[in-house]
């Protein structure tokens, strides 16, 4: 069992460098067979289920670790609930295992991909939601397998590249070949689809004034304070103007609070461009909403609402519901909030209703100098990658980012400075697979292990004594 759990403390150590700063997804290919080889053998669903669980801490520590210093107790409660999905793939493969009930080397792999379909259901576990594998793959060409299939491509793709690597070492040969046999037949079937449509191309800017939260929530109260809050975003707001931006984009609950137009020096900061996307805390009639709003030269215009709220944290907010895509400077927009990208049918649905360009609005600051903003921004390259859309990632304190329509970063800020991102942004129109039919392999990863465990179930277990 210590050879057994190292094994399963290497995965969790390799994950978790896969999604550093200084990482890169192709380790979470070394993690996976790691983590194949700490369980191929193991007859015991309860140790199965404890070394999934161990090598899972590595892709939710960097993930997680801003939450702990905002809500100290987040961290561990996350962790333990979040490590189920994996304990039970672990479990079941033993399961499976003890019966005869084929080759670890293909069966883990589709039990992960099968658990981290369910957990990233919404509308199963609600905003809580997440799966975190596909997200290490958002530097690497296996992030081009979301166009195909959402975020279980590139799942499936790095786990059958762990079990050919094992393979590779251990035998047999064969199951190697056909593994990577297998990634290769993925990746051409999403090199051949079709990309879409070019609809032209618009210039965006993204202001990140890196500014602590504090001061904004408190400028409300002091003149002078709101005068040095704004300043930054008129500077920054001209400069992007003067280098052609026709879109601005500021992030997160920026703007003041309120319900009506805004007053005083923001509109000096609004109107130093031709047009500009930003949030705020919004007091409707019906609730508090964390929205995006609109100006176009003429007052702010509410264009959508945060639909995934973050669990605890924002139970004082509504829930949003989903909107059609604005027209902004000749582009199908549509603007969504912080947690929403975590979220593909979110973006899906956007798609579907006509948006060629993608918008997330976020403010990491309470994360400090984690690993989580980073995380985030692999998030909504996922979504550029399964949409074929840009995306436009503006956090408050950063790293933001504008995101090509294969995913790949056309532009990036440093975080916790203040500064601009700017960049062409082409327009896309058209749809991916899985825009059109959903997250289809994780449906039939589900089936597949479904029948697997149904058929095994009939078969005595072998003595494990």
């Amino acid at each position: 069992m210590k050879r057994r759990l190292a094994l399963a403390s290497v995965a969790a150590l390799s994950f978790t460098a896969s999604l550093r700063p200084w990482g890169s997804g192709y380790l979470a290919v070394v993690a996976f067979a790691a983590a194949v080889a700490a369980v191929r053998g193991e007859r015991r669903p309860a140790r199965a289920a404890a070394l999934m669980a161990v090598a899972w801490l590595g892709l939710a520590v960097p993930a997680l670790e801003g939450t702990f210093l905002s809500v100290w107790w987040s961290l561990p409660a996350l962790v333990a609930l979040n490590s189920v999905a994996w304990a039970v793939a672990g479990a079941a493969h033993a399961f499976a295992a003890n019966r005869g009930g084929g080759s670890t080397l293909w069966l883990l792999p589709l039990l992960v991909v099968a658990a981290e379909f369910v957990a990233s259901r919404r509308w199963l576990w609600g905003d809580a939601a997440f799966s975190l594998l596909a997200y290490t793959q958002a530097d690497t060409p296996l992030r081009y397998l979301a166009s195909l299939t959402g975020s279980s491509g590139p799942a499936l793709g790095v786990a059958l590249a762990g079990g050919a690597l094992v393979a590779l070492v251990t035998g047999p040969r064969w199951t190697a070949g056909a593994l990577l046999v297998s990634i290769a037949t993925l990746s051409l079937a999403a090199y051949v689809v079709p990309a879409g449509t070019d609809a032209g191309s618009v210039r965006v800017a993204v202001v990140q004034s890196a500014q602590g939260q504090v001061a904004r929530l408190l400028m409300p109260f002091d003149e002078g304070l709101m005068a040095r809050v704004v300043a930054p975003y008129v500077a920054l707001t001209a400069e992007a103007a003067a280098a052609g931006a026709e879109l601005v984009v500021w992030g997160e609950t920026v703007l003041p609070e309120g319900s009506a137009a805004v007053e005083g020096p923001w509109v000096n900061a609004l109107r130093a461009a031709p047009a500009v996307v930003a949030g705020r805390v919004e007091r409707a009639v019906d609730g508090l909403y964390n929205s995006v709003f609109a100006w176009r030269g003429d007052g702010l215009e509410l264009v959508s609402r945060k639909q995934a709220l973050v669990p605890v944290v924002e139970a004082v907010y509504a829930a949003g519901e989903p909107s059609e895509p604005f027209s902004v400077q000749g582009a199908r927009l549509a603007a969504l909030v912080c947690l929403d990208s975590l979220h593909g049918e979110l973006s899906r649905e956007s798609v579907r209703r006509g948006a060629d360009l993608l918008v997330y609005l976020t403010d990491d600051t309470f994360a400090g100098r984690t690993a989580t903003p980073l995380v985030h921004l692999r998030t909504a390259i996922l979504r550029a990658a399964e949409t074929g859309r840009a995306v436009v990632f503006a956090n408050e304190s950063g790293p933001s980012a504008i995101v090509s329509p294969t995913g790949k970063v056309l532009a990036l800020s440093r975080a916790r400075e203040a500064g601009v991102v700017i960049t062409d942004v082409p327009l896309m129109r058209g749809s991916t697979p899985y825009v059109a039919f959903g997250d289809w392999l994780g449906t039939l990863a589900l089936s597949a292990v479904l029948a697997v465990l149904a058929l095994t179930a009939r078969r005595p277990p072998c003595d494990v004594s």
